[in-house]
């Protein structure tokens, strides 16, 4: 009707001005009278809600609202939902992009934060295996092919946590570059200083994280070392999504 009348009102001819007058009049007044009995009918029923709760007894259950937000395309936990926000906040987390684990569950999910909010971005995966300590861990390195790749495990070492493809790469003040330091252990919970890769071939393709004092791994296979393992297929769900601003969070 808005348009009808912004046409109306751009009509310049005066011969089709007035041709057009009584049936702009008449489609307004149609409007005007359906926008009326609508509201009427919407009142009537509101009423009635509104009447039929002050008369129900307080023995009367209450069942609560199931609530579904959509936001940009993407979908808000409902009061029936995990609160992400909640989480997230405890945590201290504000990350635009996080990987949220849930240790009881054995799932991981993708979340996104816009505009204070965050939402699941694709479903949640599943895990295998998890034996990941809780607490917030950055990105370190996507390892691909790592045979002869290297991770400082010492918390002390100024490089904990990197991720160096060849020794070579490591400077002479990284235990990496201590030929010295060759320890065979295919655990990196026992690695003393460094875990070579070599030692694991299920680590030499994965995600490398990096807590305040702990290292982790995601990555696919049977293997109980890996702090984190999926299927193959979810592997892949995760590294095509996970980049090195994604804070990952187990809880």
């Amino acid at each position: 009707m808005a348009q009808t009348k912004a046409y109306y009102s751009l009509i310049r001819n005066r011969t089709i001005a007035d041709r057009w007058r009584q049936p702009v009049q008449n489609l307004a007044a149609a409007f005007d009278k359906n926008t009326s009995a609508t509201n009427a009918a919407q009142s009537a029923a509101e009423q009635k809600a509104l009447d039929e709760l002050k008369n129900a007894p307080l023995t009367q259950g209450y069942t609560p609202a199931q609530v579904t937000i959509s936001q940009g395309g993407e979908t808000l936990a409902g009061n029936s939902g995990t609160n992400y926000d909640s989480i997230l906040s405890n945590a201290v987390i504000t990350a635009t992009s996080v990987l949220l684990v849930d240790q009881s569950a054995k799932t991981a999910q993708f979340l996104h934060r816009s505009s204070g909010h965050y939402s699941t971005t694709g479903d949640a995966i599943t895990l295998d295996n998890l034996s990941l300590s809780g607490g917030q861990y950055s990105v370190s390195a996507m390892i691909s092919g790592g045979a002869q790749g290297a991770v400082v495990t010492a918390p002390s070492a100024s490089d904990f946590g990197q991720y160096y493809a060849q020794a070579s790469a490591a400077p002479s003040t990284s235990p990496v570059a201590d030929s010295a330091n060759s320890n065979d252990t295919s655990d990196f919970n026992d690695a003393s200083t460094v875990f070579w890769l070599r030692n694991n071939t299920d680590l030499q393709n994965s995600i490398l994280l990096k807590g305040q004092t702990t290292i982790g791994f995601i990555a696919a296979g049977a293997s109980t070392l890996g702090n984190m393992i999926s299927t193959s297929s979810g592997y892949t769900t995760i590294a095509n999504q996970i980049t090195d601003s994604t804070v990952v969070y187990v809880y």
